[in-house]
């Protein structure tokens, strides 16, 4: 199979959206990190120090271009109006665990910004964010411009049904509800893609290729460096965050089976436990 038929074209830059849900709270269940409200909170509103100082991947010269779309500017305020939401919304009073999850965080994140800015994208998604869970369930929308990628953390308040429950906002059942959602009726109408959550390997080689052709076709200095072959390797175990990367449209072909003979089906040896009579 050629390339040029599983690449319709590299010139099309094709912008891709990451849509991802997580939980904030003090659980290491699975291996997670634990992180309170207020922690996330002044990460979104850039209130931490060491963070401007130390993370080269922020750029504190264009923080000032971050924007609040909603909730309130200060990182305490935030924490107090998710205790406000849990006082007046949950139905069912006890003392909560330790480790309950204190709010829902989605983080959705382009891997590029779109043509004339991307303001009115990142506000689209707020609306069908608060459609979707409720506008008094966001507690804070924040869009961060200063990083490599534009990017929009969202923080929701966790109660479902009047009980604190994030983990039904974050099960995988309702995480693909959430980007099938997300992309029919905002995705789509701002033409920019979800990327392939799973490839198999057949895909992933063309993926890989796709990706190999492409820095080819621009004479990439990645070509020789010294670590090219680590780079490679890279390349062909997550072909998607490359593609994202480069903006890379792939079409991405089934390979076509073709049909067994009578005589080669009764001569095959079948899948079944081999044995002799």
């Amino acid at each position: 199979m050629k390339i040029s038929n599983s690449l319709k074209t590299l010139s099309r830059s094709v912008t891709y959206v990451i849509y991802n849900v997580g939980s904030i709270g003090l659980s290491t269940r699975c291996g997670r990190k634990p992180c309170t409200l207020l922690s996330a909170a002044r990460h979104n509103l850039r209130t931490i120090a060491a963070e401007l100082t130390f993370n080269g991947a922020i750029d504190t010269s264009r923080s000032k271009l971050n924007v609040v779309l909603a909730g309130p500017s200060s990182a305490e305020e935030v924490a107090e109006l998710a205790k406000q939401h849990i006082a007046e919304c949950c139905k069912y009073k006890r003392k909560l665990r330790r480790d309950h999850v204190q709010a829902v965080e989605i983080l959705i994140s382009l891997s590029q910004d779109l043509e004339g800015g991307s303001e009115n994208f990142f506000q689209a998604c707020l609306e069908w964010i608060q459609n979707r869970f409720g506008s008094l369930a966001v507690l804070s929308a924040v869009v961060h411009l200063d990083e490599t990628k534009p990017h929009m953390h969202v923080l929701i308040s966790p109660i479902i049904d009047g009980r604190v429950n994030g983990s039904r906002l974050i099960n995988r059942q309702s995480l693909i509800d959430q980007k099938n959602e997300f992309s029919k009726e905002v995705a789509e109408k701002f033409n920019v893609q979800l990327p392939r959550p799973k490839l198999t390997k057949y895909e992933q080689g063309q993926a890989s290729n796709c990706v190999i052709t492409h820095l080819n076709s621009i004479q990439s200095p990645l070509l020789h460096d010294p670590a090219w072959n680590s780079i490679k390797t890279a390349i062909q175990k997550d072909p998607i965050a490359f593609l994202a990367d480069y903006g890379i449209y792939a079409e991405l072909k089934k390979p076509n089976k073709s049909m067994r003979t009578l005589t080669e089906i009764f001569i095959s040896k079948g899948k079944g436990s081999n044995y002799e009579l």
